[in-house]
C-alpha cells in the first residue's frame, strides 16, 4: 500500500503543472489511502488550490501543517482565505505574526498574497507598499524572485501606475528563465534562455528609475497632502460659517436691545419731567424733603 500511494503522489506532482485535473485525482487517491501522512495531505491540498477548490485546500493544508508543524505552505492557505472572499482572514495572520514563521522565500510568497488581499479591500497604496521588499532587487537563495515582479507590476499597474508596472514585468520577462510566471507571454515575447547573474544589475537597478520613483512617491505624498489640507480647510470654513451664524444672531440681538432702548427713548421725550413716572414721583419727594421746589429744575430744564 506504501508503495501505491508514493506512486500516486509522484504522478500528482509530476501532472501538476501539466494536467491540474489529473494530479488532483491521483493526490486525492493517495489520500483516501494515507490520510494520516502530512506530504499526502499537502500535495492533496496544492492539486484542490490549483484547481480553485479553496475550501478544500484549506482543510488539507492545514491538516499537513498541523501534523507535520512545517509552515512553507502558509502561502497557500492565505491564498484559499482570498479564494474564498475572506480577505481579512489574511490580515488576522500576518497580525498573528505567521510571516515570522517561515523561510525568506516563503515570507515573500505570502507578503504577495498580503498584498491581494490590501488590494481585495481597496487599500492599493498597502498592496503596492506590501510589496517592496530588499527581495525587489536583491536574489534569495541565488534566484531573482520573479514572481514577486509580477506581483508587483500588478499592483502598481492597478493603483493608477501602468508605467512602472510595465518596467516590472519587462524585468520579469527577461530573467524568467524557467518560465514561473506568464511575464513574457503577456508582453508577446519568447522566453528568455538564460539566468541573469547578480552582477546583471543592469536590468535590475539600472534599467529602474530611482528619480523617477521618488518623484512618484512625492507626487502620491502631495496628493494626500492637499487633500489633508483641503479637508480641513473645508471643516474651518464650515466652523466660520458657524461662527458668522452666531455672530449675526448676536448683532440681532443688539439691534433688538437698541431699537428698545429707542423706543423707551422716544416714549420718555414725550412725557414731561415729574409726570408718569413713579421714579421721578420718589425723586422729587426726595426734593421737597431737602426743601427744594422741583419747579426750579423744571424752569432750569425749559
Amino acid at each position: 500500500m506504501a508503495d501505491l500511494v508514493a506512486q500516486h503522489i509522484v504522478t500528482a506532482s509530476v501532472y501538476l503543472d501539466v494536467d491540474p485535473v489529473q494530479a488532483y485525482k491521483h493526490a486525492a487517491f493517495a489520500a483516501s489511502r494515507a490520510g494520516r501522512v502530512p506530504a499526502v495531505r499537502e500535495i492533496a491540498g496544492i492539486t484542490a488550490h490549483r484547481l480553485g477548490k479553496y475550501a478544500e485546500a484549506l482543510r488539507e493544508l492545514r491538516a499537513a501543517q498541523r501534523m507535520s508543524g512545517d509552515f512553507d505552505t502558509t502561502a497557500l492557505i492565505a491564498d484559499c482565505q482570498r479564494g474564498l472572499g475572506r480577505p481579512e482572514k489574511v490580515l488576522e495572520m500576518l497580525q498573528d505574526g505567521e510571516a515570522d514563521k517561515l523561510g525568506e522565500v516563503a515570507k515573500i510568497e505570502f507578503l504577495m498574497v498580503v498584498a491581494g488581499a490590501y488590494a481585495d479591500l481597496g487599500d492599493m497604496d498597502k498592496a503596492v507598499a506590501t510589496h517592496e521588499l530588499p527581495a525587489l532587487r536583491e536574489k534569495v537563495d541565488g534566484e531573482w524572485q520573479v514572481r514577486l515582479w509580477v506581483s508587483y507590476s500588478d499592483a502598481l499597474t492597478a493603483a493608477g501606475r501602468a508605467e512602472e508596472g510595465q518596467k516590472w514585468l519587462k524585468l520579469a520577462a527577461k530573467a524568467d528563465t524557467e518560465q514561473i510566471t506568464d511575464a513574457a507571454e503577456r508582453l508577446g515575447w519568447e522566453a528568455p534562455d538564460r539566468v541573469l547573474e547578480s552582477d546583471e544589475v543592469l536590468e535590475v537597478i539600472d534599467s529602474f528609475d530611482y528619480e523617477a520613483e521618488a518623484e512618484e512617491k512625492a507626487r502620491l505624498k502631495e496628493e494626500r497632502r492637499a487633500a489633508w489640507a483641503a479637508a480641513n480647510a473645508e471643516a474651518d470654513h464650515a466652523d466660520d460659517a458657524d461662527e458668522a451664524d452666531e455672530a449675526a444672531d448676536a448683532d440681532d440681538d443688539n439691534d433688538d436691545d437698541l431699537l428698545a432702548a429707542a423706543d423707551a427713548i422716544t416714549e420718555g421725550e414725550v412725557h414731561e419731567i415729574g409726570v408718569d413716572s413713579e421714579d421721578e414721583h420718589d425723586d422729587f419727594a426726595e426734593l421737597r424733603e431737602a426743601g427744594i421746589d422741583p419747579a426750579e429744575f423744571e424752569d432750569d430744564a425749559k
